[in-house]
């Protein structure tokens, strides 16, 4: 079909699409169930995936008059065209959860041209049955993968977001990786700045511990949805909360909440580098508009609204008017540490309100701090509550959303934090020697 990003957008936005199931552990299984992805009353695709052998195979079943597109689709676009176009379908996206570990690049069903050169315009893609591969060094419990992609008929499209498949486990083959093809460009994957996945996987750890108040080694899954509050209006965010307990034992061991925010930030920066149309590995302010969709405002030159621009500046840490994914990722984990930082603060702040008036005052926030082990002079105190609200009357703080806002703002930065964090410091990280 010849649906631009934009018209997909605009269709997604009129009609539903695929549903959301929580990971599964690994299993045996001749017949992996399959995950559906709809429109309106019409059934368009089904994705199955499971380990086979040395191999994680992704299979997509494709119902009559509908297609995908491949995981190279603007790579081969770019090439046909001579960059005469710059827009593409939406590739297929294929991403693992942190218990698999890929040993090889994908390959996929070698793509049918569905290009009409007469009106400029090239894409490939698959009906009826196709097939994803990928060497696997290890897969856990709890595996699946996370799909992204494009479904089309001729008039319409459907847009596959998130679509999370349990990868179960065959002993028969489905497919014959010698009869795939290499995906174009895609060779290598791709590499977050030095040092971002270290810190951000420690910091998720720490946050882990930091939530142990009864030093036993795990978090009530239930707890940390409390504290993230992502809302029953949201029901995608708190899917994706619930889904840091890989192994649905309603708790959070050490490793899984530094695995789960990673595999989750990581997600998202895939999801906004689709849009890299011209196959360049950059957005620009045009290809990021796409993913950030502003109807009826009005636009520059370039087809881009002004809050679309201000989120594109956001992102263009150099102002190269270009976005990498490497400051896509040190934007967003930025972003995720200076927020959930600031609802643990909170958290533990409430844990403080001895009276349980819904407020903690400088003698209630001394105590806490006396009781967990540690201490700090009134004077710190006092500054701490004049740094965190300074229109509060008297030494009175409310832990609320208005105060993680303030906490989020103030703790943007390791500097930030750190004097805010000082004071409580006995408070945030229980003392469990034992661990």
């Amino acid at each position: 079909m010849r649906c631009s990003t934009a018209i997909a957008a605009t269709l997604f936005g009129l009609a539903g699409l695929s549903g959301f199931v929580p990971p599964v552990g690994a299993r045996a299984a001749s017949e992996p169930a399959g995950q559906e992805v709809w429109l309106g009353e019409d059934l368009a695709v089904t994705y199955l995936a499971r380990v086979e052998g040395d191999w994680l195979v992704v299979e997509a079943r494709h119902e009559p008059g509908w297609h995908t597109y491949a995981m190279d689709n603007p790579e081969r676009a770019e090439q046909a065209s001579d960059r005469s176009t710059t827009e593409a379908e939406l590739p297929t996206v294929i991403t693992p959860s942190p218990e698999i570990v890929l040993g090889g690049p994908w390959l996929q069903t070698d793509p049918i041209d569905l290009s009409d050169p007469e009106i400029l315009w090239y894409t490939w893609g698959f009906e009826d049955r196709s097939f994803f591969a990928a060497r696997v060094e290890r897969t856990e419990p709890g595996a699946w993968v996370a799909v992204n992609a494009q479904a089309c008929t001729d008039k319409l499209c459907a847009m596959v977001e998130d679509l999370r498949v349990p990868v179960l486990t065959s002993s028969a083959q489905s497919i014959d990786p010698a009869t795939l093809v290499g995906v174009r460009g895609l060779d290598d994957a791709p590499t977050e700045p030095t040092g971002v996945r270290e810190r951000f996987v420690e910091f998720g750890d720490w946050f882990q511990r930091a939530l142990d108040i009864e030093c036993s080694g795990q978090v009530p899954a239930a707890r940390l949805v409390k504290i993230m509050a992502p809302g029953v209006d949201r029901p995608r965010q708190l899917n994706w909360v619930l889904a840091l307990d890989v192994d649905e034992d309603g708790f959070l061991e050490p490793g899984e909440v530094g695995r789960g925010l990673w595999s989750n930030l990581d997600y998202q920066v895939e999801r906004r580098m689709v849009g890299d149309v011209d196959g360049d590995a950059l957005l620009s302010p045009r290809e990021y508009s796409l993913f950030v969709p502003d109807p009826g405002a009005e636009t520059s030159a370039d087809g881009v609204s002004e809050m679309q621009d201000r989120y594109f500046s956001d992102l263009d840490s150099n102002g190269d008017r270009q976005v990498s994914r490497d400051e896509i990722v040190e934007n967003f984990a930025a972003g995720y540490v200076s927020r959930h930082w600031a609802h643990m603060v909170v958290f533990h702040l409430g844990r403080a309100d001895a009276d349980g008036d819904g407020a903690v005052d400088l003698e209630e926030l001394a105590g806490a701090v006396e009781d967990a082990g540690g201490s700090a002079a009134p004077s710190v105190l006092e500054d701490w509550f004049k740094a965190v609200a300074p229109n509060a009357p008297g030494l009175r703080i409310v832990p609320s959303e208005s105060l993680t806002a303030v906490l989020t703002e103030a703790g943007a930065t390791a500097q930030g934090r750190e004097p805010l964090e000082a004071p409580l410091r006995s408070l945030l990280s229980p003392d469990c020697p034992a661990r």
